[in-house]
C-alpha cells in the first residue's frame, strides 16, 4: 500500500511542470476553472499533451485559445528547471502541505511558488500588512511588532 502512495506522490509531483505552465498562462483565472480542467483530463500534464480544443465545458472559449497557444509556445519543464535553478518550489491547493488556513478563505490561490521551510506555512502566525510608502512611525510601529 505504502509502494501505491508513494508512487500517487510522484506522479503527482511530476505534474507541476505543467501546473506552473498552465498558472503561467491563465494566472488566477485559473482558480474558477481548476476543477473542470482536472476532472476532464486527470492532469495538467494529461491536458498539455492533449492535441484537443479543451472541450471542457465551463471553460470560457478565450481560456481555451490562451492554453492552446500556449501549449505550443511553452515548455514546461524548461519553466520547472528554472524554478529549481532558483531554489523555488511549489506547492498546489491538491498537496497535503499546501496552508489549510489559506484552504478557509474564498478564492484562495490554486498555487504558491515558495522559498524555504514550507512548513512554516501551516504554523501560527501573524501577518504585517501595510503601504509601500509607509510612514516612519509605521515603519517603527511595523518593527516593533514583528520582534
Amino acid at each position: 500500500m505504502r509502494g501505491v502512495f508513494l508512487s500517487m506522490v510522484q506522479e503527482f509531483k511530476d505534474d507541476y511542470p505543467y501546473w506552473i505552465a498552465v498558472h503561467q498562462t491563465l494566472g488566477q483565472s485559473l482558480n474558477p476553472y481548476l476543477s473542470a480542467l482536472l476532472e476532464a483530463y486527470g492532469s495538467f500534464r494529461d491536458m498539455w499533451s492533449a492535441k484537443d480544443e479543451i472541450p471542457v465545458p465551463g471553460v470560457p472559449q478565450r481560456m481555451r485559445q490562451k492554453l492552446i497557444a500556449a501549449r505550443k509556445s511553452l515548455e514546461p519543464l524548461t519553466l520547472w528547471q528554472e524554478c529549481q535553478k532558483k531554489g523555488y518550489g511549489i506547492v498546489t491547493c491538491r498537496d497535503e502541505s499546501f496552508s489549510k488556513e489559506l484552504l478557509q478563505i474564498y478564492g484562495y490561490p490554486c498555487m504558491l511558488y515558495y522559498c524555504g521551510d514550507l512548513s512554516l506555512l501551516n504554523r501560527p502566525a501573524v501577518a504585517i500588512v501595510g503601504s509601500r510608502q509607509a510612514s516612519g512611525y509605521g515603519l517603527m510601529q511595523s518593527q516593533s511588532f514583528a520582534k
